[in-house]
């Protein structure tokens, strides 16, 4: 029988099939390695998401050769979150819009998980929204939440209008900046958790004729507009009728 190795802690974090030559040379000697055993990849996937692991993008003994040609994986402490400074040098483009972004899982992790998005442009805008992530087409998890709140913004704004999107997730921020280069130079060709949403999004960026930032924002910080996102997006997650999912 075959098993799926999930490093959370190790030289290099993520999934691998085979324990001498994949996961073992991760975790061995590493101080405080962190790691478990499963008899799924679903397993798998969904505790280093519990984890707050990106995992890197390949899967099994070929994980070590990945990290050539791919960014280093991070491990989000999300306690330390509000004290998380990230220096972003690029000016915001002339005349943008700013919007806020969140998106939220009470349970994240567990069988009766429930994700929701906000989008906030600023007080009283039409153009605020929240919305319950359709559990017949996406996983209730924190991650798919924060993706398809950048993806709302997106479809909002006119595509002709400079847009800078704030964040308080590393993981949508990295995966549609150097990540996302990385993986358009494979031709997408690498094991991603999320990856349909993932290209989806990368296609609605690159289908905008007008810049496109995606910019981070520390959460529960005092930024009124992530607090005010992040009320939609909890309201979203408590939503019956009003669903969202890639179309």
């Amino acid at each position: 029988m075959s098993f799926y190795y999930a490093v959370a802690r190790g030289r290099v974090p993520g999934i691998y099939t085979d324990w001498s030559t994949g996961a073992a040379p991760q975790v061995m000697q590493f101080p405080a390695a962190w790691h478990k055993k499963f008899k799924t990849r679903a397993e798998a996937e969904l505790w280093l998401e519990k984890q707050s692991v990106v995992p890197p993008s390949s899967l099994g003994p070929s994980a070590a050769e990945a990290t050539l040609t791919q960014p280093a994986p991070v491990v989000l402490k999300k306690k330390k979150k509000a004290k998380e400074k990230i220096e972003d040098a690029r000016p915001i483009p002339f005349n943008a819009l700013q919007v806020y972004v969140d998106g939220a899982c009470p349970m994240n992790g567990m069988t009766t998980a429930k994700a929701g998005l906000g989008v906030y442009f600023g007080p009283l805008d039409p153009r605020n929204v929240f919305a319950r992530v359709d559990p017949e087409k996406h996983r209730q998890t924190n991650q798919v939440s924060e993706l398809l709140a950048v993806l709302k913004a997106i479809q909002l704004v006119d595509h002709d209008r400079p847009l800078v999107i704030w964040t308080d997730s590393l993981y949508a921020c990295k995966s549609m900046t150097s990540w996302r280069i990385k993986w358009k130079e494979r031709a997408w060709q690498v094991d991603l958790v999320n990856k349909p949403l993932l290209q989806a999004l990368s296609r609605a960026i690159d289908a905008r004729h007008a810049p496109t930032q995606l910019r981070y924002v520390p959460g529960h910080a005092g930024h009124a507009g992530n607090e005010a996102a992040d009320q939609l997006a909890v309201k979203g997650a408590n939503q019956i009728e009003e669903k969202f999912a890639l179309e």
